[in-house]
């Protein structure tokens, strides 16, 4: 799958400055591991959304790699939903290690295929 060519512009532009958006849902836009990138480098500087949808994305652990660099910046964002995308119980894993969750045993581990994922600041994720 190819990630959208319209998404560019705005993912780094209008993302970046602060426009009172709060919830931003992208769910079922092809926006795959590319797309997830350039995303990620606009969220590092967006201080508005709160909450962000990238359901049904065809995001992969590299996407998904973008984004914890990214929310290492971020401190509006608080909860994604990252369901029925690409991503390994070990991606799974590097978000909430990279977003400062204890680390768990492998047999612990959840998908993110199927269920939203949430990580309240200082909490980690959850599935």
């Amino acid at each position: 799958f190819a990630p959208c060519k319209r998404f560019r512009p705005v993912g780094t532009g209008m993302l970046q400055r602060p426009m009172g958006v709060r919830i931003l849902k992208l769910y079922n836009n092809n926006i795959a591991n590319a797309g997830a990138i350039v995303l990620a480098k606009a969220l590092g500087h967006n201080s508005s959304i709160t909450f962000l949808s990238l359901r049904s994305n065809h995001v992969g652990d590299f996407g998904l790699e973008a984004m914890a660099l990214a929310l290492s910046h971020n401190k509006a964002l608080k909860s994604m939903d990252l369901s029925f995308n690409e991503v390994s119980d070990g991606g799974a894993l590097g978000l909430a290690e990279a977003l400062g969750a204890p680390k768990k045993k492998k047999k612990a581990a959840r998908s993110t295929r199927q269920s939203p994922t949430n990580f309240p600041r200082g909490g980690g994720v959850t599935t």
